[in-house]
């Protein structure tokens, strides 16, 4: 079992990065002295890819491969600055940010994908003006090698993005198939009753709101708590419950 995702994660590793150079199926065959067929079955994980193969493929693309990136520490480093958002710790999470960023040798390895997620996730919380379309392509390609914490967060980010270009009910997608995956994540409930609030569904804002305050309140995660207890607030104020607001 290890075997295959382990041939899945660098074809599709190996995939992305053919993809994001623009390169054809056909040049990595010609340089290769393979057929576009095994070419395919590398990158499909139908096939293992050898060191050198791996560093072939990655010479034609003009880069080369770096074994040294620890994937777990990586993957945990996308969950620390998940929770770093949530807590609403900026500071601390820009920090991390910028570390991989600094890095970017990552992008062509093992942790390729946890990489990418975090320039999306910097791109979309911070509103930066990166490439977060480039991003996507190549998430959506790596992601069947994500655990469920990230595929949970990816969605949740992807809500974000739509929430931010104000389309509620694509946003409601994204959350709905966040929650498959993850459904203790603070930020998901969050932004499932920022936007019921937004709508008008108070019903629905408050199931969320809920939800988001028990647990923020088991995370002991105050300064978003807070927020929560804004949100709170608004609904009581929309609802003319003015004393308990």
């Amino acid at each position: 079992m290890q075997e295959k995702f382990s041939r899945i994660l660098i074809g599709n590793v190996l995939k992305s990065i053919r993809v994001e150079k623009n390169i054809p199926m056909k040049k990595i065959a010609s340089a290769l002295k393979v057929s576009e067929s095994t070419v395919s079955q590398i990158e499909t994980g139908k096939n293992l890819a050898t060191k050198e193969k791996i560093n072939e493929i990655c010479h034609v693309c003009g880069c080369s491969f770096d074994y040294k990136t620890d994937r777990k520490k990586m993957v945990d480093l996308v969950l620390y600055i998940y929770a770093q958002y949530t807590n609403l710790s900026t500071d601390e999470m820009n920090s991390a940010i910028e570390e991989v960023k600094n890095n970017s040798f990552i992008s062509c390895s093992y942790a390729r994908f946890e990489y990418y997620l975090i320039l999306y996730m910097d791109g979309i919380i911070n509103q930066n003006n990166e490439d977060v379309q480039l991003f996507k392509r190549i998430l959506e390609i790596g992601k069947s090698s994500f655990s469920n914490k990230e595929l949970s967060i990816y969605y949740d980010i992807k809500a974000l993005e739509k929430m931010y270009l104000n389309d509620s009910i694509k946003a409601l997608e994204c959350l709905n198939q966040s929650r498959l995956y993850d459904n203790e994540f603070l930020m998901n409930h969050y932004h499932y009753c920022s936007i019921y609030l937004n709508l008008g569904y108070y019903i629905l804002a408050q199931k969320y709101i809920r939800k988001s305050i028990e647990i923020a309140i088991k995370e002991v995660s105050f300064e978003r708590l807070c927020y929560l207890l804004l949100n709170q607030g608004v609904l009581y104020l929309n609802t003319e419950q003015y004393v308990e607001a």
